[in-house]
């Protein structure tokens, strides 16, 4: 069976719509886990800067999770018109990158907050 440029950039859509869903309800969790942390450590000095530099970190990250998924709309919205030239392959494959940044991105994350998490909580 072979699958056209346009089948397989909107695969690729879905996938990444689907990631970024993830993303962004993992972003939400990690602030709720923050939020308690801060209540079991009240006036701590050093969790309160942890936790502002986490939340200020999730938020650029939440914030470049909003901007890809109107970029895959975008896209998505270009090759339903038909619309499927150079520039739109070239920005496809800009789109995989970023995405494949943002996923090293959050297993790094997940990694280091999850670590940051076992030894104050």
């Amino acid at each position: 069976m072979v699958i056209s440029i346009s089948e397989k950039h909107h695969n690729d859509h879905k996938r990444w719509k689907n990631l970024l869903g993830f993303y962004e309800d993992e972003i939400k969790i990690y602030n709720k886990e923050l939020f308690m942390l801060q209540e079991k450590h009240p006036g701590n000095l050093y969790i309160e800067e942890e936790v502002g530099d986490y939340k200020k970190f999730f938020l650029e990250l939440y914030q470049e999770v909003k901007l890809m998924q109107h970029k895959v709309n975008q896209h998505e919205k270009q090759i339903s018109k038909g619309i499927l030239n150079a520039d739109g392959l070239w920005q496809h494959h800009e789109i995989k990158e970023k995405m494949k940044g943002l996923e090293d991105d959050f297993k790094t994350l997940r990694k280091d907050f999850r670590k940051f998490m076992s030894i104050h909580i």
